[in-house]
């Protein structure tokens, strides 16, 4: 059995974690700008971010809508 990567390619990279946009929608739960703030600054597409959280595409396009 093969060793597993330190990081997925769907993971987020550290230096939009560390935004503090980033930490602010996190730290209040907001999924919706969380998401958005993810694909913006780490470049995960719409699909990944999705397979990545275990959710449809389209249930995903129901939450990033949220954001304010």
């Amino acid at each position: 059995m093969g060793s597993k990567p330190d990081r997925l390619p769907t993971a987020v990279p550290p230096h939009v974690l560390e935004r503090a946009d980033v930490r602010m929608a996190l730290a209040a739960h907001d999924f919706g700008t969380a998401f958005h703030l993810f694909r913006k600054w780490g470049g995960i597409s719409f699909r990944r971010l999705a397979d990545a959280c275990g959710i449809k595409p389209d249930r995903l396009g129901q939450i990033e809508p949220l954001r304010v």
